[in-house]
């Protein structure tokens, strides 16, 4: 799916690519980087882009943030 999106985007084109699995933070950015070889995209910037303040968050809740997310632009 993150192929596709990607290869839809223009140079200078950003997508936010979200993933709610704790444990998968850096499998979601290799999974962007495995994305853009096969759509055949170079990539810009691969920014963190986590949770506003104003996001809420259970305090205690094991699984911690609600997601995990990359802010991520074409060349």
């Amino acid at each position: 799916m993150i192929a596709l999106c990607l290869g839809h985007l223009a140079p200078g084109g950003r997508l936010l690519v979200t993933l709610n699995d704790r444990k998968a933070r850096r499998r979601l950015e290799g999974a962007i980087r495995d994305a853009a070889v096969a759509a055949r995209v170079e990539l810009g910037r691969v920014e963190p882009a986590p949770p506003s303040r104003d996001f809420p968050s259970l305090e205690g809740f094991d699984e911690g943030d609600p997601f995990r997310g990359y802010s991520v632009s074409v060349r």
